[in-house]
């Protein structure tokens, strides 16, 4: 018998090689099918395709529930993984300066501004405007002594404070102290002649002293300030 020639060798060569991947193939897709042929929500399965060259398995999978599957699909995306959380925001430290702090819890109402201006004058921070509103807090509380000696600090570091004349003023003034309320009234009227309520208070002082015609110089001033229409309540003293 004559030996086969190259052609026929290759020939042969190649059907063994489609016949061994066929083979494997198969198995492959068989052991697939043995082992994990469903799962909680899938069922696979092999199927042989006839008709062919080749006989060979196609692999198929199934939901075993469709409408379950098809409702876990449409509504229940899968989960976003969760972000780790932000830091909390941080807040801006306050630039107010010591004395700025206390006089915006004094204005508040804030129990804590009497502390916050002992830091303020502690710290040379707006020393006199410091002093003289705790001389204020102190006349709040009936401590006539503490508010006098707080204001008369105020002056000491400076001596044309209008709030610290004012405001030692009508201590004196409470305490029935005219003639040094009418000095203190007269040096804030000099440091600002449009102090309205410096003028109505120096009217009702030199009322007090039975000092009339001061009096009435002190309350034309303060009639010149103060709008027309403003109820006048100082004219039926100045008549009598």
């Amino acid at each position: 018998q004559a030996n086969p020639n190259a052609e026929q060798i290759g020939e042969a060569r190649k059907a063994y090689e489609l016949t061994i991947e066929t083979v494997n193939s198969a198995a492959t897709k068989l052991l697939t099918v043995a082992t994990a042929n469903h799962d909680d929500d899938m069922v696979r399965y092999a199927v042989r395709v006839f008709d062919r060259r080749h006989t060979t398995l196609e692999i198929h999978a199934a939901p075993i529930n469709p409408a379950t599957f098809l409702t876990q699909f449409l509504f229940h995306p899968e989960e976003k993984e969760e972000t780790p959380p932000v830091t909390k925001l941080r807040k801006l430290a306050s630039h107010r300066t010591p004395f700025e702090e206390a006089l915006y819890l004094d204005e508040a109402g804030d129990p804590r501004a009497e502390a916050r201006y002992l830091e303020a004058i502690a710290a040379n921070s707006s020393s006199a405007d410091a002093i003289c509103n705790m001389g204020i807090i102190y006349a709040g509380k009936g401590e006539t002594a503490k508010a006098i000696g707080a204001f008369t600090k105020a002056l000491s570091l400076q001596p044309r404070h209008l709030e610290a004349h004012y405001n030692l003023a009508n201590v004196y003034f409470d305490a029935n102290n005219y003639d040094l309320a009418i000095v203190h009234y007269e040096v804030a009227v000099e440091i600002d002649p449009e102090f309205s309520d410096a003028w109505f208070n120096l009217t009702i002082a030199f009322i007090a002293t039975k000092m009339h015609k001061k009096a009435m110089d002190a309350y034309l001033q303060y009639r010149k300030l103060v709008p027309e229409e403003q109820e006048d309540i100082l004219s039926g003293y100045l008549k009598k």
